[in-house]
């Protein structure tokens, strides 16, 4: 199940294997990318990350072969803005749940190799320990100790440490680059900064057969992390990319606006539940509270998503056409939603 947008975009990303090649070839170490048979790339499916995580990890698992024999390279996204000082100890746990998942398929002469790999976009770089045995106070680095303790290393892709040239020069798809610019930088930049440093992504994605839910997972990105003082400048940006970044952007506003319609239902429901359920019944009160609460979250957001697609698509709207929209009913509004993505003016949405 999808928690957040980094976890979203993520996953929306690099779940194609033709996105994650190059990705995984420029972190591993060159001399281990050169042995694996890319070609044989897949995506094993999964998910190892202990459940309370879910909101700060995202994890993917690929299986290749090197040199003919299984190799299974983990990628673990941590979209945390700290860094996780014990990340050796939780890929561990990972890593053996792997290998279990592996046991329980059926019988095996030998366990595939894991390589972990942690893509992280903490402002402040990764500053954990990169090997398991760095997380022990031992007496002596002697060999005999060292026996006693289990020994692996994880691959960083430190994408604060990362520059634009450096991104560049992997030779990534253009959707994996900017996804990867967006991860970076979005959450700490200006919006429209950002997105003027990827403009000429956004036009080769605009010009390619990118999958509609694709663009739609990085402009939904975008939307999340913009605040209401940069929307202005951002939708219009967005709408003159070209039709297909245009129309997708107005399908994520929708989606962004329906979700917040949800929750702000379901919050202000609960919240006239309690109050109706002291003075007349506590059950009663909660449903009515419930349905009413859910009733005006969804005008208030199907009303605000008609006017943010009308922006992007018509520019400034008017007082009249703004109050036409804020007092229509539910039915109303689905029309227009609808009626926006083909009509030709705002007189016709609203006709």
């Amino acid at each position: 199940m999808t928690h957040t947008p980094h976890d979203a975009l993520f996953k929306a990303v690099f779940s194609s294997p033709e996105h994650a090649e190059a990705e995984l070839r420029a972190v591993l170490p060159a001399r281990l990318a050169r042995r694996i048979d890319w070609s044989t790339l897949a995506l094993a499916g999964g998910s190892f990350i202990d459940e309370a995580l879910k909101e700060r990890h995202s994890d993917l698992l690929y299986s290749v072969h090197l040199e003919g024999s299984p190799l299974l390279l983990y990628l673990l996204f941590e979209h945390q803005s700290t860094v996780d000082e014990r990340m050796a100890f939780r890929l561990l746990r990972y890593m053996v749940r792997i290998w279990e998942r592996v046991l329980g398929e059926g019988p095996t002469d030998a366990l595939p190799l894991v390589v972990p790999i942690v893509v992280s976009h903490a402002p402040e770089g990764w500053t954990a320990p990169r090997r398991f045995e760095e997380l022990f106070a031992l007496p002596h680095h002697s060999a005999e100790v060292l026996s006693f303790v289990p020994r692996f290393r994880y691959v960083v892709d430190d994408l604060a440490k990362t520059s634009p040239q450096e991104l560049e020069a992997r030779l990534l798809t253009a959707l994996a680059e900017l996804a990867l610019s967006l991860l970076r930088d979005l959450r700490h930049k200006p919006t429209v900064e950002v997105l003027e440093q990827v403009r000429d992504l956004f036009e080769t994605i605009e010009r390619s057969e990118t999958p509609a839910h694709l663009v739609s997972a990085v402009l939904h990105y975008v939307l999340h992390n913009t605040d209401e003082i940069e929307q202005p400048t951002v939708i219009p940006w967005v709408s003159a990319i070209g039709p297909k970044t245009r129309n997708e952007a107005m399908r994520s506003i929708a989606q962004k606006l329906i979700d917040e319609g949800r929750q702000e239902g379901l919050q202000e429901g609960r919240q006239e539940g309690r109050q109706e359920g002291r003075q007349e019944g506590r059950q009663e009160g909660r449903q009515e509270g419930r349905q009413e609460g859910r009733q005006e979250g969804r005008q208030e957001g199907r009303a605000e998503l008609v006017l943010k697609q009308l922006q992007l698509k018509f520019g400034t709207i008017g007082p009249a056409e703004r109050a036409i929209v804020e007092a229509a009913d539910l039915d109303a509004l689905e029309r227009y939603a609808e009626r926006v993505l083909h009509a030709q003016s705002v007189a016709e949405v609203l006709g």
